[in-house]
């Protein structure tokens, strides 16, 4: 059964497309609360949200305006519980190290694509990945990661990079240290590795910021197989616990590219844990598992992904997947959508003040039940228990937002202090313009007003 609440978001996304203005002087409109855009002419997209140092909201997106020089640019912008902009900041990445001639770093024309940002307490870790037009040193991709104050400004940069070997970056974390650690993945194998593998392989490093070194530098991964860390996070006893994806499964009935969750001593030297797991649906475990978020709790590290199957269906589930520290598995959920016969996916979870969970993310050609009326992709707002289970009342505040037309996505989701439950999305006006939004909830998938 379709829930009633998009139809009031579609008025406001009506109301909003004759009288938006791209970020005006008093804030983002439209005025009611719950919904508020933000971007440039051209293409603007939610790559992350997260809680300020100071309890504002922090999001994290890339911007590419529409024109023919244009190249894509990492933003950050800092707003208030219910959308206030208060800050704003934009990272070109040639124009950083074009400004620091003391580093003889010479970049071309870049495009920035942002990861992730996490907050440390006094200022921010920002990691990206990005290409430089140019052909500086060779045509890989390339790392860039940093450390901002408070306001934004860069206290510290660092690329990451090898002559034609693409560093691909997946994670940034503080450790209780006060180090760093990145995780991604590269071609370029470390010179500690005994092993031999011409795939991508997993790359983990950590880094001193105050000592400004590196500890370590490490790859990781299976022969004929291309390897992904996308999250990492240091465990309560000081060991790094990563989480990626891989082609590979050394044993056990699960198919396809698997999760893998992978804990490693301190130094990145040892693996205490390597575990796998996949997806099977009525029998059926040929399914690619790719991973995109996580949240860590006292109980251990809930991971939410989509699994895709390859078998020919073409159909695709968010999955939820929580697992203690120990390495035993707590739950593996693939999630049903109760709205209809269509895929779905999952890109972000977050726990409720109940201590359920709650994903966002994108239904895949979104059909309404009752009307008939097909849709382009819609973005994706789904509760589940403690234990990843969509049972009881919890399918009935399962929820669908966007515009009537375009692809829309939730990209990040986060549980405010006051209970409510922010996403951060994606949505698409057409004509190759998207705008990043910020939209609140309550617990239930409804629509909140501030």
């Amino acid at each position: 059964m379709i829930r009633r609440f998009h139809c009031i978001f579609y008025l406001a996304v009506l109301w909003s497309l004759v009288s938006c203005v791209y970020e005006p002087v008093n804030g983002p409109v439209p005025s009611d609360n719950f919904i508020k855009y933000y971007g440039v002419p051209g293409t603007n997209e939610v790559v992350d949200m997260i809680l300020g140092n100071t309890g504002n909201v922090i999001i994290l997106g890339t911007q590419e305006e529409a024109l023919a020089t244009a190249t894509r640019d990492i933003v950050i912008m800092e707003i208030d519980s219910i959308g206030n902009l208060l800050t704003k900041k934009i990272f070109d990445i040639q124009a950083i190290y074009k400004a620091d001639s003391t580093l003889g770093i010479s970049l071309g024309r870049t495009d920035d694509e942002a990861v992730h940002i996490k907050a440390t307490g006094t200022g921010y870790l920002l990691c990206a990945t990005f290409t430089d037009k140019s052909g500086f040193n060779g045509s890989g991709t390339k790392i860039f990661w940093c450390l901002l104050d408070n306001q934004f400004d860069i206290v510290k940069k660092e690329i990451i990079n090898g002559t034609d070997d693409s560093y691909i970056a997946g994670d940034i974390a503080v450790t209780r240290e006060g180090d760093v650690l990145i995780v991604g993945a590269t071609e370029k194998q470390a010179s500690n590795d005994a092993l031999i593998r011409p795939q991508i392989q997993q790359f983990l490093t950590k880094k001193s910021i105050e000592l400004d070194t590196t500890y370590f530098i490490k790859t990781y991964g299976f022969n004929d197989s291309d390897d992904y860390f996308v999250g990492v996070y240091e465990l309560e006893n000081g060991n790094i616990g990563a989480i990626g994806y891989v082609e590979y499964t050394p044993s056990g009935p699960i198919e396809g590219v698997n999760v893998q969750f992978k804990v490693l001593n301190n130094l990145g030297s040892s693996s205490i844990q390597d575990l796998f797991f996949g997806a099977s649906y009525l029998g059926d475990s040929n399914f690619d598992d790719i991973p995109t978020d996580f949240i860590t709790s006292i109980n251990g590290i809930v991971i939410v992904g989509t699994s895709s199957s390859t078998t020919g269906s073409n159909k695709s589930f968010p999955f939820l997947l929580g697992i203690r520290e120990s390495g035993d598995l707590i739950f593996n959920q693939l999630l049903m959508t109760s709205l209809g016969d269509f895929s779905a996916e999952g890109n972000s979870v977050t726990y409720t003040e109940e201590n359920d969970l709650v994903i966002t993310g994108r239904y895949v050609s979104f059909a309404d039940t009752l009307s008939g009326e097909s849709y382009n992709d819609e973005g994706l707002f789904m509760r589940t228990n403690q234990m990843g289970q969509m049972v009881g009342e919890l399918s009935d505040f399962e929820r669908h937002f966007g515009l009537l037309d375009g692809n829309d996505v939730g990209k990040a989701i986060l549980t405010l202090p006051d209970g409510s439950i922010a996403v951060g999305a994606t949505i698409d006006f057409g004509s190759n313009r998207t705008i990043m939004s910020y939209i609140k909830f309550n617990d239930r998938g409804q629509l909140r007003r501030q």
